[in-house]
């Protein structure tokens, strides 16, 4: 299934509580390029931020809606990114 003569790019997870402007709220993971901090992923150019959450589904969520955002401190998850394919797992 996965080419594994491609390069993989290996993010770092961060644990994350979310909630929306409107109250809606989320658990989930953001993942992150090795040396980047959740600050840098909410203020780079990209309108949306994508969150894997608990239940398996990854959501896009509009960064100019969110409220406020809390991190765990040194969760360690890993994500192996294949041709767009993702494998999550827990260290």
């Amino acid at each position: 299934m996965f080419n594994e003569d491609k390069p993989r790019i290996t993010k770092k997870g961060i644990e994350v509580f979310i909630r929306l402007a409107s109250g809606k709220e989320f658990d989930g993971v953001v993942f992150l390029n090795q040396n980047e901090r959740v600050t840098d992923l909410l203020n780079d150019k990209r309108e949306f931020l994508p969150v894997a959450l608990k239940d398996g589904k990854v959501s896009a969520i509009r960064k100019s809606a969110i409220d406020e955002i809390l991190m765990a401190e040194n969760e360690d998850w890993e994500v192996n990114i294949y041709n767009s394919a993702s494998n999550y797992r827990k260290k």
